[in-house]
């Protein structure tokens, strides 16, 4: 399973009838006994995060939200720089990602 959640600041917010048509979906898709597999997850390893600039982004969480941050990976075979993000008491990560290059497939 694959969701791909983005926020935008033009036309492409997500409205008040789109979360409720996703929440339907889910209720009925949960009860739903092919589609059960589909909603048992287990653990969620890391989110990731598209930002403009790693560095304040990493200060925020490192400054602000005191989580542990890693130094930077390039990823040249996907266009981008990564730093993962992790708090004590969370297993799951965040992952920042920030482009690299003129043919990274985040702006």
């Amino acid at each position: 399973l694959f969701i791909q959640a983005y926020s935008t600041t033009s036309d492409h917010d997500l409205s008040q009838g789109s979360l409720a048509s996703i929440a339907g979906f889910a209720t009925s898709a949960a009860s739903n006994p092919a589609l059960q597999s589909v909603w048992n997850l287990g653990r969620l390893n890391h989110v990731a995060i598209a930002v403009p600039k790693l560095e304040p982004a990493s200060n925020f969480f490192k400054n602000v939200l005191r989580a542990k941050v890693s130094g930077v990976l390039p990823q040249k075979e996907h266009g981008v720089n990564v730093v993962f993000v992790e708090f004590k008491e969370c297993p799951t990560k965040i992952e920042l990602l920030e482009p690299l290059g003129d043919k990274s497939p985040i702006k």
